[in-house]
């Protein structure tokens, strides 16, 4: 969201009013991946600026008496026009379903998040009026943020409450080796907070997996030359893998009518250059829409790995659509659900030309 870019919430149709974001974060999670689940897991400072009706420095009086606040703001990057009464956790491992209302996920009716975040200090900035300073945040850079309001401890503190399977799995970390070379290219005031990060995204029970970032020479796996690598196990009457070829003939053939047998309701489908589609609907309007100017030629599967829920898959992809021929490389992660449909897919291509520098003339 652009800072000076102000997003009006839908009106009300009670009162008339509309919601007007008061102001932004500034924050180091520039993307959505590697931002913590839950505010407070990791120590990284943020800023909070005011949209200029809103700098007035006689808002905030009184505020640093507190040492916690509430920020109440929008999911901007998980708006959708559709929603889904289940989603599916992911430190229930993306397989469970569980009720939105019953859930902090970003995909609900009114995308609205909240946060509990610590308060570091407040400064008047001349151009910009007063800055909100904060630690714990797990905000995206410039998420709109509609209210601030003060953490009351004596009400707003309940130690005996239940947490269901959020906190049944809060001690379920992972255990993650930082190369010093690459540690060292982050500011040094900054590293203890980077390091807390992973072992909080932990997306279900995997308790103590150790994650290197990086490999040795002597430590990298052989690659099995078969074609599929793991054969996928009967989950209902079909294959993971059978699934993922259905799939690739319905371009093939140009046949929509298997899509919604292959595809959960609310998939989430990643394209390997850019778009992105939320729901059936979309994934049909997609391929109808693709189809109109455009014959899939060849889309072949070199290998698939498959490991619990998650089938990877590499393959070669021909087309001609308007008129233009193009050929690429290409992988799929996709997931499925317990009805042993696909919920999560991306893509990823590589259109590079192979070169062999050390091979003899």
């Amino acid at each position: 969201m652009n800072n000076n870019q102000i997003i009006d919430m839908q009106c009300n149709e009670t009162t008339g009013r509309i919601m007007r974001p008061v102001a932004y974060i500034k924050s180091d999670f520039t993307s959505k991946f590697g931002i913590p689940r839950q505010s407070g897991l990791a120590d990284l400072e943020a800023e909070i600026h005011f949209y200029p009706e809103y700098q007035n420095p006689e808002a905030v009086r009184g505020l640093e008496e507190y040492s916690h606040l509430w920020l109440i703001w929008e999911f901007s990057q998980a708006i959708r026009k559709e929603w889904s009464p289940t989603v599916r956790p992911p430190k229930l491992g993306g397989n469970t379903r569980v009720g939105v209302f019953a859930t902090r996920s970003p995909f609900r009716p009114n995308p609205i998040g909240l946060s509990s975040v610590q308060l570091t200090g407040v400064t008047l900035n001349p151009q910009d009026g007063p800055v909100i300073h904060i630690q714990g945040a797990d905000l995206l850079d410039g998420t709109p943020i509609y209210d601030i309001k003060p953490y009351i401890p004596y009400a707003d503190s309940h130690p005996e409450a239940r947490g269901s399977f959020a906190t049944a799995h809060r001690d379920d970390h992972l255990q993650v080796q930082f190369p010093p070379e690459l540690l060292n290219k982050v500011p040094q005031s900054k590293q203890k907070s980077l390091i807390q990060i992973p072992p909080r995204l932990s997306a279900g029970p995997r308790k103590n997996l150790r994650l290197p970032l990086r490999r040795s020479g002597n430590q990298v796996p052989r690659r099995r030359r078969n074609p599929v690598c793991m054969r996928g196990q009967q989950r209902g009457e079909k294959t993971m893998e059978e699934i993922i070829r259905k799939y690739f003939t319905c371009w093939l053939n140009k046949d929509e009518k298997p899509l919604t047998d292959i595809f959960a309701e609310d998939i989430i489908y990643s394209e390997c250059y850019g778009p992105e589609y939320h729901g059936i609907r979309q994934i049909q309007q997609w391929f109808h829409d693709w189809n109109q100017k455009g014959t899939v030629q060849k889309w072949d599967v070199k290998q698939i790995y498959i490991s619990r829920n998650t089938a990877i898959i590499e393959w070669y992809f021909q087309c001609n659509y308007c008129n233009t021929q193009g050929a690429f490389d290409g992988v799929t992660i996709a997931q499925f659900d317990e009805n042993n449909k696909i919920y999560n897919l991306k893509e990823f291509q590589s259109k590079c030309d192979h070169e062999y520098p050390y091979e003899p003339v």
